[in-house]
């Protein structure tokens, strides 16, 4: 008797407030009660969260501390797109995947886990890579969009897309040591294009540099607390004035942190501006234009002339009958320490340009294939007569096709 009155009280309670929004069940004032004694959020905010829908963009290193931390906190609605599929080496940093799950779509591998935290999360699932032709429509389904990815011409298209649907982008990176964050798109703040109006030509990734685990998951986890604000200022709960910023963050500096003020929305930006041009019809219908606008790394980098690539087997059978041919690893010394081809001499990428005397035949590999091609470029300018191979897919080809004990990392 004593229960069933309680319950009705708490009931009446949850219907003090909006009748169209979803209410809060029994279960979910235990769950969220610890935050919700909190003054800024009280029963207004957690109802606020519950009737907010969130898209996370890349369920990896940034993606997966976000989306604990939001589904925990209430968030009703959780989109997770992302193509990829849950590999060894994304485990020491990418929590909410495990060694059971390697191999599986990341996005269903998050769903699992974010379903068993918090059953009353809506989970949606988009098991593909953001691109131009699916992007706009997803993105119009949420309130709130989290870019959690590392790519250029992602980073872009997503923070294009956003504009044209009118919707907050909350943008983080990290790399190594160091990390940044910043709110788009927001309260005439400006776009991803306001602040870099002109892609870099030269992009690194945590693939090619590094990263250490509780950095990314630091962002990722600001991620989290700033999608929580503007959730609650976007229901009128969050009261407090927005101002651009970006947050600086690098584990082994005092301060680690820096907060900068940032410029609003750029009348000039293609994006966002009053003239822009970079609409959805133009982003979809004339793509090969649109990719120059968000990506200026050199085309000739990507791909070189077949006759000058060999498979790790042809290297193999070329280690056997030219041992005393040249062999260059690009890599970097620490890398290169980690592991190694006994033949192999270690000249990384930025001392390549010191190489002017090589002649007969020349090979060069790194761990995927993709900076060698930069190394043979500068190398055929820097050396005409001589003869110089990249190995296709480097050492983690070497791995699979020749020596199958040979390390990956």
């Amino acid at each position: 008797m004593v229960e069933n009155l309680l319950n009705q009280k708490i009931e009446n309670l949850a219907l003090t407030s909006d009748n169209e929004q979803e209410q809060l069940s029994h279960e979910e004032y235990a769950r969220y009660g610890r935050q919700m004694i909190l003054p800024e959020i009280g029963l207004p905010g957690q109802l606020a969260l519950k009737n907010s829908s969130v898209l996370i963009i890349g369920v990896g290193g940034l993606g997966c501390p976000a989306a604990q931390y939001i589904a925990a906190a209430g968030i009703g609605t959780i989109g997770l797109l992302d193509g990829d599929v849950v590999d060894k080496n994304n485990l020491h940093r990418q929590v909410i995947h495990s060694t059971s799950k390697e191999g599986m779509p990341k996005a269903l591998s998050a769903k699992q886990f974010l379903q068993d935290l918090n059953p009353h999360a809506k989970i949606n699932t988009y098991v593909e890579y953001a691109s131009p032709q699916n992007l706009f429509e997803i993105v119009a389904a949420y309130d709130i969009i989290l870019d959690c990815t590392d790519n250029q011409f992602t980073r872009y298209l997503i923070s294009d897309v956003c504009v044209w649907n009118e919707k907050p982008l909350i943008s983080a990176s990290a790399l190594q040591f160091e990390g940044q964050l910043c709110v788009y798109n927001y309260c005439n703040g400006p776009c991803y294009r306001c602040m870099f109006p002109n892609p870099a030509p030269v992009v690194t990734s945590c693939a090619k540099s590094g990263i250490l685990g509780p950095v990314v998951g630091t962002m990722g986890t600001m991620q989290a607390l700033e999608t929580i604000k503007l959730a609650l200022s976007m229901k009128g709960i969050n009261k407090e004035p927005f101002i651009p910023f970006i947050l600086l963050f690098h584990a082994f500096r005092f301060p680690q942190w820096k907060h900068i003020r940032i410029r609003s929305r750029q009348q000039s930006c293609e994006s966002c501006g009053p003239h822009k041009v970079l609409t959805r019809s133009f982003i979809e219908s004339s793509p090969s234009e649109y990719v120059t606008r968000c990506d200026a790394t050199p085309k000739a980098a990507k791909s070189l002339n077949p006759i000058k690539r060999i498979t790790p087997k042809e290297l193999s059978r070329l280690i056997e009958e030219s041992p005393s041919m040249s062999f260059l690893d690009v890599r970097e010394p620490v890398q290169y320490g980690i592991c190694n081809l006994p033949l192999f001499k270690n000249v990384p990428l930025s001392e390549v340009d010191s190489l002017h005397d090589l002649s007969g035949r020349v090979c060069v590999i790194c761990r995927s294939g993709n900076t060698s091609q930069g190394a043979v470029r500068k190398l055929q300018e820097l050396n005409p007569d001589a003869e110089i191979f990249d190995v296709i897919s480097g050492l983690q080809g070497w791995s699979k096709e020749v020596d199958p004990l040979f390390p990956l990392y």
